[in-house]
C-alpha cells in the first residue's frame, strides 16, 4: 500500500512537471525556482546561475540592441515612448498614458533594449543622426535593492516590458526578456539577479511575494467615520527628508523582506512630485509614513488613478488610519484624481482589513506577484513585506 502511494506520489509530481515545462516553454529554461525543483526546495537562498550567461535559442542579436540608459539618443527615448503610450496597456477600462519622465525615472546604471527589423539603422541613429527604424518591442531595467531577513541582494528590476499589439504572436518577448538579461549580465557582471514583476495570470514560478491590488474610490475612503486626531500631516520635501530616510531605516527591521531603491533615487522622484509621500508627526517626531506614486493611468472610463505603494506605521491603528484619509483628501483636492489602487503588502494590510470591517468594497483587483529571476528562496508572506521602488 506504502509503494502504491509513493508510485502515485511520483507519477503525479512527474506529471505536473511534464506539464508544465511542455506550457511554459520558454520559462522552463529560465534559472528560477520552478515549482517542480525539488533541490531548490531543499536548498533555497542561493544563485541559481553564477557564471556568466550563454548564448541560447532566444539571445537575439539580429534584432535586439541594448543600451546603457545614460547614453540613449533622445530620438529613441522618443520613440520607445510612443510604442509603450501606444501598445503597453490600452483597453476600454484602463488607459496608460505615461510620459518620457514617467518611464525613464532612473537614468543611472539602468538599462533598455530595443528590438527592431532594422538593427544596423537603428545603431546608426544618434541625436545628429535622429532617422529611427520601427520599433517593435522594448524592455527597461533598473536597479534595486533587497534585503531578505540578514541578505542583502542588488538585483536590476525588469519594467516596461512592451511588444507593438500587431506582433505579439511572434515570440519577441521571451527574446527582448533572454537578450535584456544577457547584456545586462555582460554590463554589470557583479549584480546577477533580476526582479520581475507579474499581474494577472501566474506563471508556474515560486514567487517572491504574492499580493493583491485593489482599487478604491477616493471620495468612498475620505467619507469614512473615523476618530480624531491632533496630530500634524507634513508634506515631505529637501526640508524633512533626511526623517523620512532615517525612520525608513529603522522600521525596515521589522520586515522580514524590504524592496527598494537607493535613498538618492527615492529623493528625486519626490522632488519631482512623481512620489507623493506624507508623514504623520507628533510635535517634530514621525510617527507614520503614506507613500503614493503618480500614474498616467485612467480606469473604469476616465477616472483619474493614483498608487499607494506603502504605509509605514509605528503608533496606533486609530491615528494611523485618520492620517491616511487625510492624506488622501489633500491627494484627492490637489492632484483631482478619483481611484486609488492599493498595493496590499506590509502595514497597508491593517488598511483592507479595516476595509472590510466598514462594508468599502473595492471596485477592481488584480492578483500580482514579485518573483526572482536567477534566485532561489521561499515566498515571504505580504504583511511581512515593505516595498519602495
Amino acid at each position: 500500500m506504502l509503494n502504491t502511494f509513493i508510485f502515485l506520489c511520483i507519477s503525479v509530481f512527474v506529471l505536473v512537471a511534464i506539464y508544465i515545462r511542455l506550457k511554459f516553454k520558454f520559462w522552463a529554461i529560465q534559472p528560477v525556482f520552478h515549482l517542480y525543483d525539488l533541490n531548490h526546495w531543499m536548498f533555497p537562498n542561493r544563485i541559481i546561475q553564477p557564471e556568466l550567461p550563454s548564448v541560447n535559442a532566444y539571445v537575439d542579436m539580429f534584432h535586439i540592441h541594448t543600451y546603457n540608459l545614460s547614453d540613449t539618443p533622445e530620438c529613441i527615448l522618443q520613440s520607445v515612448t510612443q510604442l509603450i503610450q501606444n501598445h503597453y496597456l490600452r483597453t476600454k477600462y484602463i488607459d496608460y498614458i505615461p510620459s518620457k519622465e514617467d518611464i525613464f525615472q532612473h537614468p543611472y546604471n539602468s538599462f533598455l533594449s530595443v528590438y527592431t527589423t532594422n538593427l544596423l539603422s537603428l545603431k546608426r541613429c544618434t541625436n545628429d543622426n535622429p532617422v529611427v527604424p520601427t520599433i517593435l518591442g522594448v524592455i527597461t531595467a533598473r536597479p534595486l535593492h533587497i534585503t531578505l531577513n540578514t541578505t542583502a541582494l542588488k538585483v536590476h528590476y525588469i519594467d516596461n516590458l512592451t511588444v507593438d499589439i500587431n506582433h505579439r504572436k511572434e515570440g519577441i518577448a521571451p527574446k527582448l526578456i533572454q537578450t535584456h538579461h544577457y547584456h545586462i549580465r555582460q554590463h554589470v557582471p557583479d549584480t546577477k539577479i533580476c526582479l520581475f514583476k507579474r499581474e494577472g495570470d501566474m506563471t508556474a514560478i515560486v514567487p517572491l511575494l504574492r499580493f493583491n491590488i485593489s482599487g478604491y474610490d477616493l471620495k468612498d475612503i475620505v467619507g469614512l467615520s473615523t476618530s480624531f486626531t491632533s496630530l500634524k500631516l507634513n508634506r515631505i520635501d529637501k526640508h524633512n527628508f533626511n526623517d523620512f530616510k532615517t525612520f525608513c531605516k529603522s522600521i525596515s527591521k521589522r520586515f522580514h523582506c524590504c524592496i527598494h531603491m537607493d535613498s538618492l533615487n527615492v529623493y528625486d522622484l519626490i522632488i519631482k512630485e512623481k512620489l507623493i509621500v506624507y508623514g504623520l508627526f507628533n510635535h517634530c517626531t514621525p510617527t507614520c509614513y503614506y507613500v503614493f506614486r503618480q500614474l498616467s493611468c485612467t480606469m473604469d472610463y476616465d477616472k483619474p488613478c493614483i498608487e499607494l505603494i506603502t504605509t509605514l506605521n509605528d503608533t496606533t491603528f486609530p491615528i494611523f488610519f485618520k492620517g491616511f484619509q487625510s492624506s488622501c483628501k489633500r491627494i484627492m483636492k490637489k492632484y483631482k484624481v478619483s481611484r486609488l489602487l492599493i498595493e496590499e503588502t506590509g502595514d497597508t494590510c491593517q488598511l483592507i482589513t479595516t476595509f472590510k470591517d466598514y462594508n468599502l468594497s473595492y471596485k477592481s483587483i488584480c492578483p500580482s506577484a514579485f518573483f526572482l529571476y536567477n534566485y532561489a528562496c521561499y515566498s515571504v508572506q505580504p504583511k511581512d513585506c515593505m516595498l519602495l521602488y
